[in-house]
């Protein structure tokens, strides 16, 4: 018989540039692995904006920092991050038809609507992850 052999590669993410942590933000009201926030480093809100503006006020973060897909909107992880924007409607980064981004409260507890907006105007919430990168392992045989 011939030996088999074994390949193992490990692959690791450097966590230290990204994340909750080195954003400074503290976990989201749902889960501990997301964190939000509504205010940019400078500590200003976002304003009514266009899904681009939006995304980009996000990213602008750096660090990982994104919009909230509407699955953490949902779990309320958004909420109580500012801005007073818990009774406004807020973009997700959840594609719906025709082009457009699904929208929800800020705290999705006070009212479960859920709209696609194309083309229109919304508040902005950042969500990142408590860990942007893990090691992960292939083993081939």
């Amino acid at each position: 018989t011939t030996p088999r052999s074994t390949t193992t590669a490990v692959t690791t993410t450097n966590t230290a540039t990204c994340g909750c942590a080195h954003l400074g933000w503290g976990p989201g009201e749902g889960s501990r692995e997301v964190c939000s926030e509504s205010r940019n480093p400078q500590g200003q809100c976002s304003r009514l904006v266009g899904y681009a503006e939006a995304v980009n006020f996000c990213a602008a973060m750096g660090n990982g920092a994104r919009l909230c897909t509407l699955e953490e909107i949902q779990n309320r992880e958004p909420a109580f991050s500012g801005c007073d924007y818990d009774s406004r409607i807020i973009w997700s980064s959840s594609p719906c038809a025709n082009g457009g981004h699904l929208q929800a409260f800020g705290d999705y507890a006070l009212d479960g609507t859920v709209q696609c907006n194309v083309g229109g105007e919304g508040y902005v919430r950042c969500c990142a992850d408590t860990v942007c990168g893990a090691a992960t392992t292939t083993t081939t045989t």
